[in-house]
């Protein structure tokens, strides 16, 4: 039998994990938004925030946000990222036995969502 490394094996969990977590926030969606809700708030709302996005591409921008100090930026995402919900680890709750035996999966389990999100562009 083949030794598959830690990385792969990692990978998989975590690509069927984010495969299920996407596919329930989609079902929450689609709870929430029926044909009504997109027509009256999403479609408005895209055009606003795609016009907001290529106004601050072409325009000049507004003084408030050239004299922001750097440090706002990064404190400003970890703000809007802990009132949002957090982090998702995709770590279950039966893991915990496993994961305290093998903490190169925790390890992996936690790098995977960050290397990712670094080399998709």
């Amino acid at each position: 039998m083949n030794k598959i490394s830690t990385a792969t094996r990692t990978g998989t969990l975590f690509r069927r994990r984010w495969l299920d977590y996407i596919r329930h926030q989609i079902g929450v969606l689609r709870t929430a938004f029926d044909g009504v809700v997109l027509l009256y708030i999403g479609i408005p709302g895209l055009l606003l925030l795609g016009r907001v996005y290529y106004g601050l591409w072409k325009d000049v921008l507004p003084n408030w946000l050239t004299g922001l100090p750097f440090q706002v930026v990064p404190s400003a995402l970890l703000l809007l990222t802990f009132l949002l919900g957090g982090l998702v680890l995709f770590i279950e709750a039966a893991d915990v036995l496993f994961l305290k035996q093998h903490p190169k999966w925790v390890r992996g389990s936690c790098c995977v969502p960050f290397h990712l999100h670094c080399y998709s562009d």
